[in-house]
């Protein structure tokens, strides 16, 4: 969580507010989001991924440590049990960055990808599957 260089693309994981699963306090990174970060570094687009729930960050330090990052594109993946915090997210790193594109990808807008991208304001694009 150290590295605060310009990134041209950020992964993030939404941190947890509460425990409900054991996804929600991981003693594993997301593999979703290291399979993406793989395929566009490969392609020469530089990745960081940030990984709230592993590295237990909480809401504020996760929105802080993104906006030093500064980066082009913000990708964020959600659980639905957790949208309404990635959507809050979503919106106060839009706020610290607002030419940032956010692009939202997971199981909730996989499954409801039109109202994903109608109900969150923030999100510029979703990624389905």
């Amino acid at each position: 969580m150290s590295d605060t260089a310009r990134h041209p693309v950020v992964l993030i994981n939404p941190p947890s507010d509460r425990v409900v699963e054991e996804y929600d306090a991981p003693s594993y990174g997301h593999l979703g989001l290291a399979y993406l970060a793989g395929a566009l570094s490969g392609r020469g687009l530089p990745c960081l991924i940030v990984d709230a729930k592993l590295e237990r960050m909480n809401y504020a330090d996760t929105i802080e440590y993104v906006a030093r990052l500064d980066p082009v594109i913000i990708g964020i993946t959600s659980f639905t049990h957790e949208i309404n915090l990635a959507a809050r997210l979503t919106c106060d790193i839009k706020r610290r960055l607002p030419s940032a594109r956010i692009v939202m990808g997971g199981v909730h807008a996989s499954s409801l990808p039109e109202e994903t991208l109608n109900r969150l304001e923030a999100v510029d694009y979703i990624i389905k599957g």
